[in-house]
This record gives structure tokens, C-alpha cells and sequence, in this order.
């Protein structure tokens, strides 16, 4: 970089931890706002308004981060903006989920990792076409500026406006849904009675300690966790050895790039294989890489392959866990189960700066990672296979999941149907799919 916070503000010697202070308190940031906001979106506000409060927080602290001089006043806005970094990221992404029908959220989840990735290659380029620190930054103000222009066609969540209570407003998301999709559309007035109805027939329940009450529920959550913290602490090492090549903007967009693949392979493996099975199979496949990746350290290019591959495994496991992710949780804790998650994600990925600067060598941290992919393997085995299976609306119906199909059985593409919950009809790939909610029919 020609340019970096630290040269233009004169950040050296007994200073030069000024920059270390200056991402220590962007990840403090980070971690708050993944913990504050979905919570909010929750409880309060829906998914549409936070995602935009997001996206305000991140313009107006980071404008003022590149044109304020004083150092306390950039830990502030650096701290403020760093509020909405995964937010803005997490509202979309919910919403998109709570809309579709099982056999759908998989291709979902690829779309919104085919932009996450296609972000970070993008990013590589425009890092190394502008190597000033404060252009790059106003640079990073524009496709938020632009999310602003999906103002008045963003619905809301009908999943959200139906536990809220806001009947009407969740029947004309799901009419205008219906219309949109060709679908025969009910009267206003019919469609309040049936989901009136619905709700009645569920109880609210909408604080995360909830959780505690159900022991399925309740080893499932702290299981995701683990195993989501684990993937990010490795995906973490993964991101901070760019310096396998020399040149560190090529490194960067050779690990980037491998993560295209890992997003359709990780969503037709788990529409097709399964989310367990893929899940599984890949924390084992990962770690035969990382098993190879010491015997390469001699050769960078051979090196830089292998590492490619364990990131593409990983990314793949990202891809999954939040699919699981998604389906695991109910309705009313779904925003704020997904952003726990990512906090232990972060709070682990902190660790690894450590584990690559250990002094152990350099083939210590790939030791480390199969060391940990076959404990994640582990981990894992309990957990549920949701193929096939409708969103949980409650803290019950999360509960459930995993009522009639055994731990011991692989459950696939081809045969979920004779799996599903009591009451429950799986529906077939190309169908409407959500059965257990109103809505479904909708869409």
C-alpha cells in the first residue's frame, strides 16, 4: 500500500500499536453489533429495519473515521462502525431463508456465498488498483450507499410479522408474494383468520434462554457453536497466510477464488448428500489436507494449492453449518441463535494470529487444524438431519427435529421422505415444500 492509517497519521515507533488498537477495537465492534442488532431484529425492530440501521451506523462512522485526525475519536467511530459489519450481512440473509421453502434454501445460502466470495476476490483488485488507505475506505461507503436504493421493495420477514403479531401486515407480504408467483391469492380478510389461527396455535416464546429448557434443543445449540468456532478459527488461519506467495494481493485472490467452488459444491452436496452427511465427510476430507499441507512447505506453489484446497473444504463447512444453522433455531430466536454463532466464530478467529506466530514451526497450525476438524467430526455426529424439513416455528418444534429420523441412518436427496417429523409430509424438491406454515403456500 502506498498509503496506510498508520504512514498518514504518523503512527511509529513508541505509536506503533496504534494500528493494533485500531482493529483490536474494530472486532470489539464487530462482536457487540452481531450480539446488539440481530437481538433487536428479534424482539423489536424485524429484519428490514435493522438491516438498514446497519448500514446507516457503518456510513456515518466510517465517513467520519477517515476525515477525523484525533486518534480517541477514530477508536470511537472505528468501534461504531464495526457495529454492522456481519449485520448487514446476517438481516439479508435471513430474510431470504424465512421466505423459502426447504428444498430452496440451499441454493439461498449459494447465492449469498457466491457474493460474499465474489466480495473478497473484488476486493483483492480494487486493494491493489488503489493502494491509499482513506480512497479504499470511501471506496467500501458505495455498495452500502446502493442497498439503500431496495428500500420500498424489501419486504419484511412474514415468519417475523407472524410471531409479532402483526397479522396484517405479514398477509399483504404473503399476498403480494402469492401474486408475484402466480400463486391463487385469498382474500386479505381470510388470510388474517387462517394466521390468526396459526398463531394462536403457538405459544410466544422469544428469549434465547429458552433454549435451555429443551435438552435436544439445548445440546444442539451448544454443539453449533463449538463446531462454528472451531471452523472459524481454522478459516481464520486460512485468511492470514496470504504470505504463502510473495505477492500478497495474488495469495489473497488464489485462496478467494477457491471459495467459489466450495459454495455449489457445499450446496449440492447438502441438497443431495445431506447437511449431517456433508458436514461429516467434509471435516474429513479437510483434514487429509491438512494432513498433506507440511510435506509441501518446500515448495510455495505446491504449498499454496493445498492451502487453497483446506480453505475450499472449510468455506464448504461454513456453507453448511449455516444452513443447519438456519433450520436448527425457531423463528423467534432464529436472528439472535445465528449471531451467538458468529460471535464464538469471531471470538475464536482472534486466535489465530497466536497459532500462526506459536514459534512451534510453520507446519504447527495445519497439526492443529486436523486436530480440530476430527474433533468437529465428532462433534457433529449428534447432530440432526434437516433435509426436507420445514423451518421450526417454535421452541418445540425445534425440539422435534430429528423425531423419526435416526442418528444411525444416512438420510439423503432420495430417501427424506420416508423421514420427516410425526405430522409432518416432506414434500418433493420441485414442490412448494413448507407445509407446516401458511405462508409456504405462498411462495
Amino acid at each position: 500500500m502506498v498509503s496506510t492509517v498508520a504512514t498518514s497519521h504518523g503512527w511509529l515507533c513508541e505509536r506503533r500499536r496504534y494500528s493494533d488498537h485500531i482493529l483490536a477495537v474494530g472486532t470489539a465492534g464487530n462482536a457487540v453489533g452481531t450480539l446488539l442488532l440481530p437481538s433487536l431484529s428479534d424482539r423489536f425492530f424485524g429484519r428490514r429495519f435493522v438491516f438498514y440501521l446497519s448500514h446507516v451506523l457503518y456510513l456515518v462512522f466510517t465517513l467520519a473515521f477517515v476525515w477525523t485526525p484525533s486518534y480517541i475519536f477514530q477508536l470511537v467511530f472505528r468501534f461504531m462502525a464495526s457495529l454492522s459489519f456481519q449485520t448487514n450481512y446476517q438481516m439479508p440473509y435471513i430474510i431470504t431463508l424465512e421466505f423459502l421453502p426447504p428444498s430452496k434454501r440451499g441454493l439461498g445460502v449459494l447465492v449469498s456465498f457466491v457474493a460474499w466470495t465474489a466480495g473478497m476476490c473484488f476486493t483483492s483488485l480494487v486493494a491493489w488498483l488503489v493502494p491509499r488507505w482513506d480512497y479504499l475506505t470511501l471506496i467500501s461507503c458505495i455498495p452500502p450507499a446502493l442497498c439503500f436504493l431496495y428500500l420500498l421493495c424489501l419486504p419484511e420477514s412474514p415468519r417475523w410479522l407472524l410471531m409479532s403479531g402483526k397479522l396484517k401486515e405479514c398477509a399483504a407480504v404473503l399476498i403480494q408474494v402469492a401474486k408475484y408467483n402466480r400463486k391463487e391469492q385469498p382474500s386479505a380478510a381470510e388470510l388474517e383468520a387462517e394466521l390468526k389461527e396459526l398463531r394462536d396455535n403457538h405459544s410466544k416464546e422469544e428469549s434465547l434462554v429458552h433454549i435451555l429448557r429443551y435438552p435436544k434443543l439445548r445440546l444442539r445449540a451448544i454443539l453449533l457453536l463449538f463446531v462454528l468456532a472451531c471452523t472459524y478459527m481454522m478459516y481464520g488461519i486460512l485468511i492470514f497466510s496470504i504470505n504463502v506467495l510473495n505477492n500478497y494481493f495474488l495469495s489473497h485472490l488464489v485462496l478467494s477464488a477457491f471459495e467459489l467452488p466450495s459454495n455449489v459444491l457445499g450446496w449440492l452436496f447438502s441438497d443431495y448428500l445431506g447437511r449431517r452427511f456433508t458436514c461429516i465427510f467434509t471435516f474429513i476430507v479437510a483434514a487429509v489436507f491438512c494432513l498433506a499441507a507440511p510435506f509441501t512447505l518446500h515448495n510455495e506453489w505446491a504449498h499454496l494449492v493445498i492451502a487453497a484446497f483446506i480453505k475450499l473444504f472449510v468455506t464448504q463447512l461454513i456453507f453448511v453449518l449455516f444452513l443447519l444453522n438456519t433450520e436448527l433455531f425457531p423463528t423467534p430466536v432464529r436472528s439472535t441463535g445465528f449471531a451467538w454463532s458468529l460471535v464464538a466464530g469471531f471470538a475464536a478467529m482472534s486466535a489465530a494470529p497466536y497459532i500462526l506466530n506459536s514459534g512451534f514451526g510453520p507446519a504447527f497450525p495445519y497439526w492443529f487444524m486436523m486436530a480440530l476438524l476430527l474433533l468437529c467430526c465428532l462433534a457433529a455426529l449428534p447432530l440432526p438431519e434437516t433435509l426436507g424439513l420445514p423451518l421450526p416455528q417454535t421452541f418445540q418444534e425445534a425440539e422435534d427435529i430429528g423425531n423419526g429420523r435416526p442418528l444411525l441412518t444416512w438420510i439423503h436427496h432420495w430417501n427424506y421422505e420416508k423421514h420427516s417429523l410425526p405430522g409432518v409430509t416432506s414434500k418433493k424438491p420441485h414442490c412448494d415444500g413448507d407445509s407446516a406454515t401458511e405462508e409456504s403456500k405462498m411462495i
